[in-house]
């Protein structure tokens, strides 16, 4: 790829868009994801900023990847600043991981406030946290079409949950305390 030119800067930030560079970033993709079940979130974190750098539209979704990471090492400024950068993706796997992170941080205000974002655009919030807090969340797995899933479902929260074990591993305590806020925000 170097030999071809596909480093130059006119490619740079464009590589989904040839396809000749998307099986390069497919393998980072992989790779990536090595480096995540390998717990090596440190170097995960730097290949998913050079995979978005390389494409930064982002159309493998590898930001969803890295707030989860930010928020596992309780990193506010990089996750407000990915945030940012990505300000009309509403999605469960940015809400959610923000929730999460200021709940980390203490700020449950603000912790609360992402909820509750999350819950008015993902009907399924409520759902998803009772199954977690009830240990059910492992069928909603199993639901989850092979080839995708339905965004702000319930399969969505499930695909995150696969993907990010390492984070929602240690949130239970999180999941009871929202699953509290969620049920007091319904009357």
């Amino acid at each position: 790829m170097k030999r071809d030119g596909w480093f130059s800067e006119q490619y740079i930030g464009d590589f989904w868009g040839f396809h000749e560079t998307r099986p390069y970033m497919r393998l980072r993709n992989v790779y990536l994801d090595i480096l995540v079940k390998c717990s090596m979130y440190k170097k995960a974190i730097e290949e998913c900023k050079e995979i978005i750098r390389l494409n930064d539209n982002d159309n493998m979704g590898v930001r969803y990847k890295l707030m989860h990471l930010y928020t596992y090492f309780e990193d506010e400024e990089s996750a407000l600043k990915l945030s940012k950068k990505y300000k009309e993706d509403y999605s469960s796997m940015f809400l959610l991981p923000l929730s999460m992170l200021y709940y980390k941080l203490g700020d449950l205000k603000s912790s609360t406030k992402y909820l509750k974002l999350l819950k008015e655009k993902n009907k399924d919030t409520l759902k998803f946290f009772e199954a977690f807090v009830h240990e059910d969340a492992g069928t909603i797995i199993e639901d989850v079409p092979a080839f995708g899933y339905q965004p702000l479902t319930i399969q969505e929260f499930a695909v995150e949950m696969e993907e990010n074990q390492y984070l929602f591993a240690i949130m239970a305590p999180f999941f009871v305390w929202g699953l509290k806020k969620l049920k007091s925000s319904k009357k």
